[in-house]
Protein backbone atom coordinates (compact mmCIF):
# COMPACT_ATOMS: atom_id res chain seq x y z
CA UNK A 1 0.00 0.00 0.00
CA UNK A 2 2.58 2.56 0.77
CA UNK A 3 4.53 1.70 -1.93
CA UNK A 4 1.97 2.64 -4.31
CA UNK A 5 1.30 5.94 -2.65
CA UNK A 6 5.25 6.51 -2.47
CA UNK A 7 4.97 5.51 -6.32
CA UNK A 8 2.50 8.16 -6.89
CA UNK A 9 4.47 11.17 -4.58
CA UNK A 10 7.76 10.10 -6.46
CA UNK A 11 6.22 10.47 -9.67
CA UNK A 12 4.52 13.66 -9.01
CA UNK A 13 8.16 15.08 -8.32
CA UNK A 14 9.72 13.48 -10.70
CA UNK A 15 7.33 15.01 -13.53
CA UNK A 16 8.53 18.86 -11.51
CA UNK A 17 11.62 18.44 -12.89
CA UNK A 18 11.46 18.55 -16.64
CA UNK A 19 9.53 21.75 -15.61
CA UNK A 20 12.34 23.59 -14.28
CA UNK A 21 14.15 23.48 -17.85
CA UNK A 22 10.86 25.43 -19.14
CA UNK A 23 10.89 27.91 -16.22
CA UNK A 24 14.22 29.90 -17.57
CA UNK A 25 12.11 30.68 -20.48
CA UNK A 26 8.62 31.45 -18.44
CA UNK A 27 10.94 34.03 -17.00
CA UNK A 28 9.53 32.85 -13.23
CA UNK A 29 10.72 34.63 -10.53
CA UNK A 30 11.79 32.34 -7.37
CA UNK A 31 8.43 32.87 -5.37
CA UNK A 32 6.44 32.51 -8.32
CA UNK A 33 8.09 28.63 -8.98
CA UNK A 34 7.53 27.67 -5.33
CA UNK A 35 3.90 28.38 -5.51
CA UNK A 36 3.90 26.36 -8.64
CA UNK A 37 5.54 23.25 -7.12
CA UNK A 38 3.04 23.72 -4.31
CA UNK A 39 0.37 23.27 -6.53
CA UNK A 40 1.83 19.87 -8.24
CA UNK A 41 2.29 18.45 -4.99
CA UNK A 42 -0.77 19.35 -3.84
CA UNK A 43 -2.41 17.80 -6.50
CA UNK A 44 -0.33 14.52 -5.68
CA UNK A 45 -1.30 14.39 -2.07
CA UNK A 46 -4.86 14.87 -2.93
CA UNK A 47 -4.37 11.50 -5.18
CA UNK A 48 -2.91 10.31 -2.74
CA UNK A 49 -5.73 11.09 -0.20
CA UNK A 50 -8.28 9.39 -2.48
CA UNK A 51 -6.28 5.97 -2.59
CA UNK A 52 -5.72 5.96 1.18
CA UNK A 53 -9.76 6.66 1.60
CA UNK A 54 -10.49 3.71 -0.87
CA UNK A 55 -8.14 1.84 0.60
CA UNK A 56 -9.19 2.01 4.30
CA UNK A 57 -13.22 2.02 2.95
CA UNK A 58 -15.48 -1.05 2.96
CA UNK A 59 -13.79 -2.16 -0.70
CA UNK A 60 -10.36 -1.66 0.73
CA UNK A 61 -9.92 -5.66 0.95
CA UNK A 62 -10.18 -5.16 -3.41
CA UNK A 63 -13.56 -7.05 -3.32
CA UNK A 64 -16.34 -5.78 -5.35
CA UNK A 65 -19.14 -3.83 -4.37
CA UNK A 66 -22.62 -5.43 -3.75
CA UNK A 67 -25.99 -4.62 -3.69
CA UNK A 68 -27.70 -4.82 -1.01
CA UNK A 69 -31.57 -3.56 -2.06
CA UNK A 70 -33.96 -2.19 0.21
CA UNK A 71 -35.77 -5.29 1.23
CA UNK A 72 -35.00 -6.71 4.90
CA UNK A 73 -35.80 -10.04 5.48
CA UNK A 74 -38.44 -10.55 8.25
CA UNK A 75 -38.62 -14.47 9.56
CA UNK A 76 -38.94 -16.36 12.33
CA UNK A 77 -37.90 -20.47 12.83
CA UNK A 78 -41.47 -21.82 14.48
CA UNK A 79 -41.63 -22.66 17.76
CA UNK A 80 -43.67 -26.06 17.02
CA UNK A 81 -40.94 -27.62 15.01
CA UNK A 82 -39.87 -27.84 11.29
CA UNK A 83 -42.45 -27.38 8.62
CA UNK A 84 -43.71 -30.48 6.90
CA UNK A 85 -42.24 -28.79 3.35
CA UNK A 86 -39.24 -26.34 2.73
CA UNK A 87 -41.69 -24.19 0.29
CA UNK A 88 -43.09 -23.49 4.46
CA UNK A 89 -40.25 -22.21 5.71
CA UNK A 90 -38.13 -18.99 5.23
CA UNK A 91 -36.69 -20.53 2.69
CA UNK A 92 -39.20 -20.45 0.80
CA UNK A 93 -40.41 -16.94 2.19
CA UNK A 94 -37.57 -15.63 1.22
CA UNK A 95 -36.58 -17.45 -2.13
CA UNK A 96 -40.62 -17.49 -3.66
CA UNK A 97 -38.86 -19.17 -6.98
CA UNK A 98 -36.17 -21.52 -4.37
CA UNK A 99 -34.11 -20.78 -7.22
CA UNK A 100 -33.33 -17.03 -7.06
CA UNK A 101 -30.97 -14.49 -5.83
CA UNK A 102 -30.99 -13.51 -3.00
CA UNK A 103 -29.40 -9.28 -3.33
CA UNK A 104 -31.99 -7.82 -2.72
CA UNK A 105 -32.25 -8.41 0.72
CA UNK A 106 -30.18 -6.38 3.30
CA UNK A 107 -29.98 -9.17 5.62
CA UNK A 108 -30.27 -12.51 3.58
CA UNK A 109 -27.76 -13.28 1.22
CA UNK A 110 -26.31 -16.44 -0.95
CA UNK A 111 -22.47 -17.32 -0.24
CA UNK A 112 -19.90 -19.24 -0.59
CA UNK A 113 -16.70 -20.70 1.76
CA UNK A 114 -13.12 -20.18 0.22
CA UNK A 115 -12.50 -23.53 1.35
CA UNK A 116 -16.00 -25.77 1.18
CA UNK A 117 -16.01 -29.21 2.35
CA UNK A 118 -16.43 -32.27 0.22
CA UNK A 119 -19.54 -33.91 -0.25
CA UNK A 120 -19.02 -36.73 -1.93
CA UNK A 121 -18.67 -34.78 -5.81
CA UNK A 122 -21.83 -32.79 -4.56
CA UNK A 123 -22.43 -29.15 -5.53
CA UNK A 124 -23.65 -26.50 -3.13
CA UNK A 125 -25.29 -23.28 -2.47
CA UNK A 126 -25.74 -21.38 0.82
CA UNK A 127 -27.60 -18.85 2.36
CA UNK A 128 -27.94 -17.22 5.59
CA UNK A 129 -30.85 -15.37 7.07
CA UNK A 130 -29.47 -12.27 10.14
CA UNK A 131 -32.62 -11.42 12.33
CA UNK A 132 -33.15 -7.71 11.72
CA UNK A 133 -30.97 -5.21 14.04
CA UNK A 134 -29.09 -8.42 14.83
CA UNK A 135 -25.15 -8.92 14.29
CA UNK A 136 -22.91 -11.71 14.85
CA UNK A 137 -20.59 -11.26 18.11
CA UNK A 138 -17.13 -11.36 16.26
CA UNK A 139 -15.27 -10.54 19.65
CA UNK A 140 -13.50 -13.63 19.58
CA UNK A 141 -12.51 -13.57 15.30
CA UNK A 142 -12.39 -17.24 15.47
CA UNK A 143 -14.67 -18.48 17.00
CA UNK A 144 -18.04 -16.39 16.14
CA UNK A 145 -21.42 -16.51 17.87
CA UNK A 146 -24.36 -16.37 16.12
CA UNK A 147 -27.86 -14.42 17.78
CA UNK A 148 -30.96 -16.29 17.92
CA UNK A 149 -32.97 -16.67 14.76
CA UNK A 150 -30.10 -17.15 12.47
CA UNK A 151 -30.76 -19.21 9.63
CA UNK A 152 -28.50 -20.83 7.39
CA UNK A 153 -29.66 -23.03 4.30
CA UNK A 154 -27.62 -25.35 2.47
CA UNK A 155 -28.79 -27.34 -0.77
CA UNK A 156 -27.22 -30.06 -2.58
CA UNK A 157 -27.57 -31.19 -6.23
CA UNK A 158 -25.94 -33.70 -8.57
CA UNK A 159 -26.26 -34.09 -12.26
CA UNK A 160 -28.53 -30.66 -12.10
CA UNK A 161 -30.86 -32.47 -10.00
CA UNK A 162 -31.49 -31.19 -6.45
CA UNK A 163 -30.80 -33.74 -3.82
CA UNK A 164 -31.18 -32.48 -0.25
CA UNK A 165 -31.28 -29.09 1.19
CA UNK A 166 -30.64 -28.37 4.99
CA UNK A 167 -31.81 -26.09 7.58
CA UNK A 168 -30.29 -25.08 10.37
CA UNK A 169 -31.82 -22.22 12.81
CA UNK A 170 -30.96 -20.78 15.81
CA UNK A 171 -33.80 -21.32 18.87
CA UNK A 172 -32.47 -20.31 21.84
CA UNK A 173 -29.53 -17.12 23.13
CA UNK A 174 -27.44 -20.34 23.91
CA UNK A 175 -24.08 -21.84 22.54
CA UNK A 176 -23.66 -25.11 20.60
CA UNK A 177 -25.69 -27.86 19.19
CA UNK A 178 -28.29 -27.25 22.07
CA UNK A 179 -29.18 -24.10 20.84
CA UNK A 180 -29.60 -25.25 17.31
CA UNK A 181 -32.69 -27.60 15.13
CA UNK A 182 -31.12 -29.30 12.51
CA UNK A 183 -33.96 -29.89 9.72
CA UNK A 184 -33.18 -31.86 5.77
CA UNK A 185 -35.65 -31.73 2.65
CA UNK A 186 -35.48 -34.46 0.33
CA UNK A 187 -36.37 -33.14 -3.07
CA UNK A 188 -38.88 -34.58 -5.03
CA UNK A 189 -38.10 -36.04 -8.35
CA UNK A 190 -40.25 -33.38 -9.93
CA UNK A 191 -38.30 -30.87 -8.13
CA UNK A 192 -41.38 -28.58 -7.75
CA UNK A 193 -40.78 -28.87 -3.66
CA UNK A 194 -38.82 -30.85 -0.84
CA UNK A 195 -40.50 -32.48 1.74
CA UNK A 196 -38.65 -33.34 5.60
CA UNK A 197 -36.82 -36.36 6.06
CA UNK A 198 -37.39 -38.07 9.21
CA UNK A 199 -35.53 -40.50 10.67
CA UNK A 200 -35.18 -44.06 8.46
CA UNK A 201 -35.69 -41.98 5.57
CA UNK A 202 -33.97 -44.70 3.47
CA UNK A 203 -35.73 -47.53 4.75
CA UNK A 204 -38.69 -46.72 3.00
CA UNK A 205 -40.22 -49.09 0.49
CA UNK A 206 -38.92 -48.50 -2.99
CA UNK A 207 -41.88 -46.75 -3.91
CA UNK A 208 -41.93 -44.52 -1.39
CA UNK A 209 -38.33 -43.44 -2.20
CA UNK A 210 -38.88 -43.52 -5.45
CA UNK A 211 -40.21 -40.09 -5.41
CA UNK A 212 -36.66 -38.49 -4.45
CA UNK A 213 -34.03 -37.74 -6.36
CA UNK A 214 -32.28 -39.02 -3.23
CA UNK A 215 -33.26 -42.54 -4.73
CA UNK A 216 -31.37 -42.36 -8.02
CA UNK A 217 -27.86 -41.27 -6.90
CA UNK A 218 -27.64 -43.20 -3.50
CA UNK A 219 -24.91 -45.36 -4.79
CA UNK A 220 -23.24 -42.26 -4.84
CA UNK A 221 -24.45 -40.16 -2.59
CA UNK A 222 -26.77 -40.57 0.43
CA UNK A 223 -28.62 -37.92 2.27
CA UNK A 224 -26.89 -37.96 6.08
CA UNK A 225 -29.05 -38.44 9.31
CA UNK A 226 -29.61 -35.63 11.96
CA UNK A 227 -27.15 -37.53 14.25
CA UNK A 228 -24.20 -37.24 11.34
CA UNK A 229 -24.90 -33.96 10.76
CA UNK A 230 -24.16 -33.28 14.56
CA UNK A 231 -20.89 -35.19 14.02
CA UNK A 232 -19.36 -32.28 12.17
CA UNK A 233 -21.19 -29.63 14.34
CA UNK A 234 -20.27 -30.69 17.41
CA UNK A 235 -16.50 -29.29 16.80
CA UNK A 236 -17.38 -26.20 16.54
CA UNK A 237 -18.31 -23.41 19.29
CA UNK A 238 -21.97 -22.10 18.05
CA UNK A 239 -22.20 -24.86 15.04
CA UNK A 240 -21.42 -23.23 12.26
CA UNK A 241 -18.80 -24.35 10.37
CA UNK A 242 -18.52 -22.82 7.09
CA UNK A 243 -19.50 -19.25 7.39
CA UNK A 244 -16.82 -17.61 9.69
CA UNK A 245 -13.72 -14.95 9.63
CA UNK A 246 -11.31 -17.36 7.37
CA UNK A 247 -14.24 -18.83 5.29
CA UNK A 248 -15.26 -15.24 4.14
CA UNK A 249 -11.54 -13.66 3.29
CA UNK A 250 -11.92 -14.16 0.34
CA UNK A 251 -12.26 -11.97 -2.88
CA UNK A 252 -13.34 -14.55 -5.41
CA UNK A 253 -16.78 -15.80 -2.94
CA UNK A 254 -20.03 -14.46 -2.67
CA UNK A 255 -21.16 -12.57 -0.35
CA UNK A 256 -17.16 -12.14 1.67
CA UNK A 257 -16.03 -10.71 4.52
CA UNK A 258 -15.98 -7.09 3.32
CA UNK A 259 -19.33 -7.34 1.88
CA UNK A 260 -20.70 -8.87 5.01
CA UNK A 261 -19.42 -6.16 7.11
CA UNK A 262 -21.29 -3.54 4.47
CA UNK A 263 -24.39 -5.37 5.77
CA UNK A 264 -23.58 -4.83 9.38
CA UNK A 265 -23.25 -8.36 9.84
CA UNK A 266 -20.45 -7.76 12.75
CA UNK A 267 -20.38 -6.87 16.46
CA UNK A 268 -16.63 -6.15 15.87
CA UNK A 269 -16.16 -5.37 11.73
CA UNK A 270 -12.41 -6.66 10.87
CA UNK A 271 -10.02 -4.84 9.78
CA UNK A 272 -8.49 -6.87 7.31
CA UNK A 273 -9.19 -10.75 5.81
CA UNK A 274 -7.77 -13.47 7.13
CA UNK A 275 -5.86 -16.26 5.57
CA UNK A 276 -3.54 -18.95 6.26
CA UNK A 277 0.16 -18.53 5.97
CA UNK A 278 2.47 -20.23 3.41
CA UNK A 279 2.83 -21.25 -0.29
CA UNK A 280 -0.25 -21.49 -2.24
CA UNK A 281 -0.47 -24.75 -1.92
CA UNK A 282 -0.07 -24.61 1.91
CA UNK A 283 -2.99 -22.18 1.71
CA UNK A 284 -4.75 -25.24 -0.27
CA UNK A 285 -4.28 -27.93 1.95
CA UNK A 286 -4.35 -26.50 5.14
CA UNK A 287 -7.43 -24.42 4.11
CA UNK A 288 -9.27 -27.75 3.31
CA UNK A 289 -8.14 -29.76 6.17
CA UNK A 290 -10.41 -26.53 8.37
CA UNK A 291 -13.63 -27.73 6.02
CA UNK A 292 -12.81 -31.38 6.39
CA UNK A 293 -10.69 -32.46 9.40
CA UNK A 294 -10.60 -29.53 11.97
CA UNK A 295 -14.64 -29.88 12.17
CA UNK A 296 -14.20 -32.40 14.56
CA UNK A 297 -10.38 -32.06 15.13
CA UNK A 298 -10.93 -28.21 16.45
CA UNK A 299 -9.37 -28.58 20.05
CA UNK A 300 -13.04 -29.17 21.84
CA UNK A 301 -13.33 -32.64 20.80
CA UNK A 302 -14.95 -35.05 19.30
CA UNK A 303 -11.62 -35.74 17.38
CA UNK A 304 -7.93 -35.54 19.25
CA UNK A 305 -6.17 -32.66 18.64
CA UNK A 306 -6.51 -29.14 17.23
CA UNK A 307 -6.44 -28.80 13.81
CA UNK A 308 -7.95 -25.44 13.12
CA UNK A 309 -6.53 -22.06 11.80
CA UNK A 310 -5.72 -19.29 14.39
CA UNK A 311 -5.97 -16.09 12.62
CA UNK A 312 -2.91 -14.76 15.02
CA UNK A 313 -0.78 -17.43 12.49
CA UNK A 314 2.32 -15.50 11.33
CA UNK A 315 3.98 -18.54 9.13
CA UNK A 316 2.93 -21.83 8.70
CA UNK A 317 4.63 -23.07 11.90
CA UNK A 318 2.46 -21.38 13.71
CA UNK A 319 -0.67 -23.19 12.92
CA UNK A 320 -2.18 -25.37 15.39
CA UNK A 321 -2.46 -28.14 12.62
CA UNK A 322 1.62 -27.90 12.66
CA UNK A 323 1.80 -28.12 16.08
CA UNK A 324 -0.92 -30.96 17.03
CA UNK A 325 0.87 -32.75 14.16
CA UNK A 326 4.23 -32.76 15.62
CA UNK A 327 2.62 -33.79 19.17
CA UNK A 328 0.79 -36.97 17.54
CA UNK A 329 3.74 -37.85 15.08
CA UNK A 330 1.07 -37.07 11.84
CA UNK A 331 3.68 -35.69 9.10
CA UNK A 332 6.73 -37.16 8.17
CA UNK A 333 8.48 -34.37 6.26
CA UNK A 334 8.86 -35.05 2.79
CA UNK A 335 7.25 -38.65 3.19
CA UNK A 336 3.18 -38.59 2.43
CA UNK A 337 3.05 -42.58 2.67
CA UNK A 338 5.00 -42.56 6.05
CA UNK A 339 2.33 -39.68 7.44
CA UNK A 340 -0.01 -40.84 9.38
CA UNK A 341 -2.37 -37.93 8.08
CA UNK A 342 -2.12 -38.91 4.69
CA UNK A 343 -2.46 -42.65 5.66
CA UNK A 344 -5.70 -42.30 7.15
CA UNK A 345 -7.22 -39.72 4.67
CA UNK A 346 -6.06 -41.36 1.57
CA UNK A 347 -7.13 -44.98 2.67
CA UNK A 348 -10.82 -43.65 4.05
CA UNK A 349 -10.48 -43.98 7.34
CA UNK A 350 -10.86 -40.07 7.77
CA UNK A 351 -13.13 -38.45 8.11
CA UNK A 352 -15.19 -39.27 10.66
CA UNK A 353 -18.03 -39.30 8.19
CA UNK A 354 -16.60 -41.06 5.16
CA UNK A 355 -17.66 -40.49 1.91
CA UNK A 356 -18.86 -42.94 -0.32
CA UNK A 357 -16.68 -41.48 -3.67
CA UNK A 358 -13.03 -40.59 -2.54
CA UNK A 359 -12.16 -36.62 -2.93
CA UNK A 360 -8.85 -37.60 -5.71
CA UNK A 361 -8.13 -34.27 -5.98
CA UNK A 362 -8.09 -33.87 -2.19
CA UNK A 363 -6.02 -36.58 -1.66
CA UNK A 364 -3.19 -35.42 -4.69
CA UNK A 365 -3.25 -32.01 -3.02
CA UNK A 366 -2.20 -33.29 0.34
CA UNK A 367 0.42 -35.94 -0.74
CA UNK A 368 1.80 -32.88 -2.77
CA UNK A 369 2.49 -30.74 0.40
CA UNK A 370 3.50 -33.13 2.69
CA UNK A 371 6.20 -34.16 -0.16
CA UNK A 372 7.20 -30.91 -0.79
CA UNK A 373 7.26 -29.59 2.74
CA UNK A 374 10.88 -31.11 3.43
CA UNK A 375 12.52 -29.35 0.63
CA UNK A 376 10.73 -26.06 2.64
CA UNK A 377 11.06 -26.49 6.43
CA UNK A 378 14.49 -25.71 6.13
CA UNK A 379 14.50 -22.40 5.02
CA UNK A 380 11.89 -21.43 7.84
CA UNK A 381 11.58 -22.08 11.76
CA UNK A 382 9.13 -25.63 12.46
CA UNK A 383 7.90 -27.40 15.37
CA UNK A 384 7.77 -30.30 13.36
CA UNK A 385 10.60 -32.61 14.79
CA UNK A 386 13.15 -34.32 12.15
Amino acid sequence: MYQIHSAKIKTSLYLVQPWRLSLQFLKLNRIQVAFLGLAVLLFSFQNCSSGFEAMNSSSSLGYSNINQGVNTAECTPQATGAPAKLSQTCFGKLTPTLTSQTGSYTNYFQYEPQYPLYSDGASKRRWVYLPPGQTINTSDPDNWIFPKGTIFYKEFSLGGQKIETRQIEKLTDANGPTAWRFSTYAWTTDQADAELAIGGFYSQSPDQLARFSAASVQSVYKIPSTTTCLACHDGAVDVVNGFNYLQLSSRATQFNLSQASRAHFFSLPPAFPDQIPGTDLDKKVVGYIQSNCAICHGGIGPGTGDFKHSSLSQKLADEPLMTTAATLNLITKGNPDASLLYIKFSTGLMPQVHPITPDAQGIADMRSCLAFMKLRVQFRPSTIPS
